[in-house]
């Protein structure tokens, strides 16, 4: 248990670390726009039926094709 405790309290000193620095900043930034990209397509992948469907209703509307 002492190991973990030892081994979270160095991660949480270099993250402090890697926070304060601008250059770990940016990169927390890219790091936290690619996690919501990432749950924006999970969430687009699961409902892909009813969006292509709303998309191709919309082509039609707008379009008068039907396909």
């Amino acid at each position: 248990m002492q190991a973990f405790k030892t081994l979270a309290n160095k991660i949480s000193v270099a993250g402090k670390k890697f926070d304060q620095d601008q250059d770990g900043m940016e990169t927390m930034q890219i790091v936290m726009i690619i996690a919501v990209a990432a749950i924006v397509l999970l969430f687009v992948k699961g409902q892909w039926n009813n969006v292509a469907g709303w998309a191709d209703g919309l082509v039609n509307e707008i379009t008068g094709w039907h396909g």
